[in-house]
């Protein structure tokens, strides 16, 4: 399954790479990988993927579901249906279809506070989700530089002696997801990467609290990161923190969609900066 430069709107590539596509791998292999009685499967069903962005153009992706020990393992989009989002006045707005599956529009640009509801029909039946678009995370402030050793080192003691600490107003126990990307154009490994293997995005599980910290452990890179900060809602964490599924204990995968699987939400953002220095 994440600007001093501060309270960026940017979403960077490798950022929505993380955030949706780990969740889209949950989405496709519980669609794909879950145990079912054949003679009360249906192989046609769709797995929707569409996170709403606040202030981005919209993007929405539908495949097929695949069914638990076929032998088809790749995902099959769903082309050409009728995609359309309203909002909470019944505005329509018509997703047009690109390719493999994605259905967009530029002129939909989700807004805070605001409403939407996804609706389409395929094999005769209307999939429809609803999402609302969070406010962008208030009071977010902490750390802007760290010095992080190497393991090993007898310089300055080890990394775990270092700690970047953000918080951020959470009055109401809304939930929130932290990522933490490397921005520095071939960035310098911290440790010995033939050890192993470091990671240019890393991310917390979704927190209702408000407050986090990172030892200097945490950091792969030196030089220029991003800390970002997600306004989530309570669809995205259902699908995110499902681990119950297994060919053991089989239950209805979580998401939003009515009559299909995967889910539909909205998500805002906030971003710091952070210097990893030796």
């Amino acid at each position: 399954m994440k600007i001093s430069i501060s309270n960026t709107k940017l979403l960077s590539g490798i950022l929505y790479t993380l955030l949706v596509g780990a969740l889209a791998i949950v989405v496709l292999s519980m669609a794909s990988c879950q145990k079912m009685d054949v003679q009360l499967s249906n192989p046609d069903k769709a797995v929707v993927k569409g996170y709403l962005f606040a202030g981005k153009p919209v993007s929405i992706s539908i495949s097929k579901q695949l069914l638990y020990g076929a032998t088809d393992t790749i995902t099959h989009p769903i082309e050409n249906l009728e995609v359309v989002i309203y909002d909470s006045k019944n505005n329509a707005y018509p997703l047009l279809y690109t390719s493999n599956g994605v259905y967009k529009s530029d002129k939909l640009i989700p807004q805070v506070g605001e409403t939407y509801t996804l609706k389409f029909t395929y094999n005769s039946k209307e999939l429809s989700a609803t999402t609302t678009v969070p406010a962008k995370p208030s009071g977010f402030q902490g750390t802007s530089s760290i010095s992080v050793q190497p393991f090993g080192s007898t310089t300055s003691g080890p990394p775990s002696m270092s700690r970047a600490e953000y918080s951020w107003t959470n009055t109401n126990s809304s939930y929130f997801l932290m990522v933490v990307e490397s921005i520095t154009p071939k960035a310098t490994p911290i440790n010995d990467t033939t050890e192993y293997e470091a990671l240019p995005v890393f991310r917390i599980s979704p927190t209702q609290g408000n407050s986090q910290s990172f030892m200097g452990h945490s950091f792969y890179y030196y030089g220029d990161h991003n800390v970002i900060l997600f306004a989530i809602n309570q669809e995205y964490v259902d699908l995110y923190e499902d681990t119950g599924n297994s060919s053991q204990n089989i239950t209805t995968p979580p998401g939003n969609i009515t009559n299909g699987y995967g889910i539909f939400t909205a998500i805002n953002a906030d971003t710091l900066k952070l210097n990893i220095t030796p």
